[in-house]
């Protein structure tokens, strides 16, 4: 499964530089090994991935991994391979007779 991970730091909470940099380190690995697809950050802060999980436990464990976890607020979605997706709307509103 695929999920758009996105994540803010917590409105008043100082990063701990130790932290930024294990953050680093982690996603350095987790794009390295193809558990994320991609990671950009955000010019005002904060920033998303595209990350690889078998599922939202195995992604909690993921995210969980990351140093700086406890200090952002996080926000997930799971994604859909366009074509299928598109195949099933489709197929949806051609059954309503649309």
């Amino acid at each position: 499964m695929k999920f758009l991970v996105m994540a803010k730091i917590r409105a008043g909470t100082p990063l701990p530089s130790a932290a930024v940099q294990g953050q680093k380190e982690v996603i350095n690995r987790f794009l390295k090994s193809g558990v994320n697809d991609c990671v950009y950050l955000f010019p005002d802060g904060g920033g998303f991935g595209i990350v690889n999980a078998d599922s939202g436990e195995h992604l909690m464990q993921l995210l969980t991994e990351i140093p700086t976890y406890p200090f952002l607020d996080w926000e997930v979605r799971t994604l859909s391979e366009f074509n299928q997706g598109m195949d099933r709307v489709i197929q949806a509103l051609k059954s309503q007779g649309l």
